[in-house]
This record gives C-alpha cells, sequence and structure tokens, in this order.
C-alpha cells in the first residue's frame, strides 16, 4: 500500500513539473549582488542591489519564449531560446544571461556590463551583477 502512495505522489509532482514548464510564468527576484564603481577611490566595491519591484513574465512563445519586465508597457521583451534537454530556457540580452529553470521554478540573471568593457571608467553606468529569484506558473 506504501508503494502505490509514493507512486501516486511520484506521478502527481512529475505531472505539476511537466504542466509547469509549458505555461507562462511570473518571475520575481529574491536578491542581487554585484560590484559598482567607486569614482572616489576609482576601485570596484561590492553591492547589495534593491530588487524590491523586479518581477518578469516569461510567456511561451509561437517562436520560442519571451522574458518580458513586468509591468513595462510596449516592450518587446528579450526572445529566447526553446526550451532545452535539460529543461532551462535561456536568454541572452547582450552580455546579459538570463536563465529559468522550470522544475525549480528558479531563475538567475547574470551581467557582466560595466566591468570588462570598462564602461564606468568612461563616465557609463555599468555594474556587474548576479540577481537571483522564484517563478509562479501561470
Amino acid at each position: 500500500m506504501k508503494i502505490i502512495h509514493i507512486c501516486i505522489m511520484y506521478c502527481l509532482i512529475g505531472t505539476t513539473i511537466s504542466v509547469a514548464a509549458e505555461g507562462d510564468f511570473l518571475c520575481v527576484a529574491g536578491k542581487s549582488v554585484g560590484f559598482e564603481f567607486n569614482e572616489n577611490s576609482k576601485e570596484w566595491d561590492y553591492a547589495h542591489f534593491n530588487v524590491a519591484d523586479k518581477k518578469y513574465l516569461v510567456k511561451k512563445q509561437s517562436n520560442g519564449w519571451q522574458w518580458i519586465r513586468f509591468g513595462e508597457v510596449g516592450t518587446l521583451g528579450i526572445q529566447c531560446s526553446e526550451m532545452d534537454q535539460a529543461g532551462y530556457i535561456i536568454c541572452h540580452d547582450g552580455p546579459r544571461n538570463l536563465t529559468l529553470f522550470p522544475k525549480s521554478l528558479r531563475f538567475q540573471i547574470v551581467s557582466p556590463d560595466g566591468y570588462i568593457g570598462g564602461f564606468a571608467a568612461i563616465g557609463v553606468d555599468g555594474t556587474p551583477y548576479i540577481e537571483i529569484g522564484t517563478c509562479s506558473p501561470l
């Protein structure tokens, strides 16, 4: 009897995961850390960024997935690839990489902007960072 219950739970969890991977997601940032250029010392310092209002929609389109900042009107969003064999949805926005793993309902954004390109040294805002958060199926 216990084996039957385990099989039923496994089937229900597996169904939930596969359904979640097929629909749209609402993703909410939890933390963001990185570096920012200190104009006084001319050095890079550790930084924590406020992500209180950072929410995203990840929508299934006919030509792949699309990553959109929640609440932005008239934006086209970032085009993403189809889900890869490992189950990841990967998006590229210039040097930024946005990755969602529907099975864990977690995402991360990695942005190297500013450090290797030297943007801060020439007066253009650029702060390398990593942002992490969780998603919910819609």
